[in-house]
């Protein structure tokens, strides 16, 4: 099997920036939450997989973007 080494490091970066990212927001919104009285679990939970959806999307196609511009770079640089 070969390694698409891009594709790995895009996800390394992906993932490496995801986890402060998910984990910030879910203890901000917990805290705005709780805040606010929701103590139902279940509410909680929708709220935050809305958040982190969206988050987790925006990110996503910000890093597709800069990888895609560097391949991008790479490539005209070699012609």
């Amino acid at each position: 099997m070969r390694i698409n080494k891009p594709a790995l490091r895009e996800s390394l970066a992906d993932t490496a920036l995801a986890l402060p990212i998910a984990w910030g927001l879910s203890y901000i919104s917990l805290l705005v939450l709780m805040s606010m009285g929701v103590e139902n679990a279940f509410t909680l939970s929708i709220f935050q997989t809305m958040i982190l959806t969206i988050a987790s999307v925006t990110r996503k196609y910000c890093i597709r973007n800069h990888f895609s511009k560097r391949n991008e770079l790479k490539i005209l640089k070699s012609l």
